[in-house]
């Protein structure tokens, strides 16, 4: 689905305020306006003569509805190839989006990123910290390569192929990795952010190393190779292609696992552990569900160089920036979250029949504090687009006490012994408990209807009125029936449901390809891919059991490369940043102290303080 066009604001509609300017050395004049969602565009090359150019647009692709202004602005230097771009931070949440204002650039919106739909955490058109941007500035600098007459040569691109003693071979990374290509080698064009944190973030742009940071071998889409390449290279040996991506933060680290410079690629601590609902380890039960890789030619690694890699999952590096250190549960039939002290108002769906009754146990549920399509609810149509049901709301509270006068009201319809014999107490549920989701909406479930034996009583074969067993509100959950669900501490349970305005709202998953990997429900023989993770249960002999949880701990995530702004704990409060060719160091006026901050790209480091 192609992002919407966006279309410039009516000029009679908005007042103008500027924000910050940013000068290109070509002569246009770029103006964040933090009032109107435009970046204005002037032809400055004739000072006295200003000539307005169509403005760049600023919009989101995640809320394309929100009015997007913009504060702090930079624009880039000629890339080796002439491409040139603008970034603009966002002043809702400081977050920085890129423009190609490249001579003959097509699209005056935000780029999207190259791996978007496999980015778990930060929208397709935005460069995202914790910590809102506050300056912006950009950096070009470089090593020159010698010559034999002593004339230096910039701007070569490195040369990884095998064999080859071109200039470029120079800059390949080193056998130590100390040398040569590497995360804090800066050659090239390249953004810096001040984040309001009091750190700088580095943001690829135009490497000139790129070339020779990647895997050592040809390489596949599994690692964000493109096909067609060479089947070796004289390169750093990382584990994905996407290590550097335009308009993406540059990583911290060599993303691989060496000893020279420690386990920086998605790893496993130890291998995944099953257990049932009370703790109990069960891997080695022949009964139980197993786990197998998703991609056999790619297993994850254990940390630390262990001498095999696990064959029961694998992890994705496509776009390596979507990793992070974290642990994982898969637990069956597993809690949707966001659901725990809510209460459900249960309406009876039968027209003219008694709410407390309703002898079709036909219910619709409502709860005024939840979206459930925002919550990612799946009804029995989205269960069975996935092979499976649909949720379950199951109900968790207990019922009055056996002494509540409440029970000798309703002597005639159910009694303190048939509803917990029948729906089981709070800590030992029955299947009773649960009811099916039928259809979902944002406001409301439809529950298909449920009806209870009383197991007291089986000669009569009487039905237990639910709301006369739970006659307040209830408590109660949501649960992924007959699936696994996948949650990480720090992604959390990801789903792409939306609400769908040709159904009358009702939940739906999203059919937008940059959310389409945001999965987190795994169904018994089928494979599980998600940007992060793939894996297939396989079913064991015995049925699996309910909050079973297959657990496991993911370390080596990518960490952004960033400096801070301060070598004591003093508080930094960047205003401005701005790049200074004749010191070759990016100058930070820092608003907490007043003072001005020299950082050095050579070395990604604070080189000098002014206060």
């Amino acid at each position: 689905m192609s992002p919407p066009a966006p279309v410039p604001p009516a000029p009679a509609a908005w007042k103008a305020h500027p924000a910050q300017v940013a000068l290109s050395d070509d002569g246009r004049l770029f103006i964040a306006d933090d009032a109107v969602p435009v970046v204005h565009v002037l032809d400055a090359r004739r000072p006295c003569d200003l000539v307005e150019r169509a403005p760049l647009l600023p919009v989101s692709s995640t809320t394309p509805e929100r009015t997007v202004v913009t504060s702090a602005i930079a624009v880039s230097p000629l890339t080796h190839d002439g491409a040139r771009f603008v970034y603009a931070s966002d002043r809702f949440d400081g977050s920085v989006m890129a423009f190609d204002v490249s001579d003959g650039a097509a699209s005056r919106a935000p780029l999207r990123h190259a791996h978007a739909a496999d980015d778990l955490v930060e929208s397709a058109d935005r460069i995202t910290f914790s910590s809102p941007a506050r300056a912006i500035a950009f950096a070009q600098r470089d090593v020159p390569w010698i010559d034999a007459l002593g004339v230096g040569h910039g701007g070569l691109l490195c040369d990884p192929t095998p064999g080859s003693t071109s200039p470029g071979s120079g800059y390949r990374t080193s056998s130590d990795f100390l040398t040569g290509a590497g995360p804090r080698t800066l050659r090239g064009v390249f953004a810096f952010l001040a984040l309001e944190s009091g750190v700088l973030a580095v943001i690829d742009v135009d490497d000139l190393d790129a070339p020779c940071r990647r895997p050592l071998g040809a390489g596949d889409a599994f690692v964000g190779c493109a096909p067609g390449g060479a089947s070796a290279y004289a390169s750093s040996g990382e584990a994905t292609c996407s290590v550097v991506e335009p308009h993406r933060p540059r990583s911290a680290r060599f993303v691989l696992d060496d000893p020279n410079v420690g386990t920086h690629v998605p790893s496993l601590i130890v291998m995944p552990r099953l257990s049932s609902v009370d703790g109990r380890t069960l891997t080695e039960v022949a009964t139980s569900p197993t786990l197998a890789s998703g991609d056999a030619q790619h297993p994850a690694p254990l940390a630390g160089g262990a001498a095999a890699p696990s064959d029961q999952l694998s992890f994705p590096l496509e776009e390596p920036r979507a990793h992070v250190s974290q642990d994982w549960a898969l637990t069956y039939e597993g809690k949707l979250p966001g659901f725990d002290g809510h209460v459900a108002q249960l309406q009876c769906r039968t027209s003219g029949d008694d709410p407390l009754l309703c002898p079709s146990a036909a219910f619709s549920l409502f709860d005024v504090g939840t979206q459930f399509c925002a919550a990612g609810v799946h009804d029995a149509q989205a269960g069975a687009a996935l092979g499976a049901p649909g949720d379950v709301v199951s109900l968790v509270d207990d019922f009055p006490a056996q002494d509540d006068p409440y029970w000798a009201s309703v002597a005639g319809s159910c009694t303190w012994l048939a509803c917990r014999s029948s729906f089981g107490p709070s800590d030992l549920p029955t299947a009773a408990r649960d009811l099916s989701v039928s259809e979902a909406y944002p406001n409301q479930l439809v529950l298909a209807p449920h009806v209870v034996s009383d197991v007291t009583d089986p000669a009569k074969a009487r039905a237990l009125p639910l709301r006369c067993c739970f006659p307040y509100q209830p408590r109660y959950t949501v649960r992924a029936a007959g699936q696994w669900l996948v949650g990480g501490s720090v992604t959390g349970v990801l789903h792409h449901v939306v609400s769908d305005a040709a159904a009358s709202g009702r939940c739906i998953d999203s059919c937008e390809p940059l959310v389409a990997k945001h999965v987190s429900r795994a169904v018994e023989g089928k494979l599980f891919a998600s940007s992060v993770l793939s894996f297939s249960i396989a079913s064991g002999s015995a049925p699996s059991e309910r909050d079973m949880v297959f657990s496991f701990s993911e370390r080596g995530g990518f960490e952004p490369l960033m400096a801070g702004l301060s070598i004591s704990s003093t508080l930094v409060a960047p205003q401005s940043l701005t790049w200074v060719p004749a010191l070759g160091q990016l100058a930070v006026a820092d608003g907490a102290a007043q003072g001005l901050v020299l950082v050095d790209p050579a070395t990604v480091s604070l080189s000098r303080s002014f206060y």
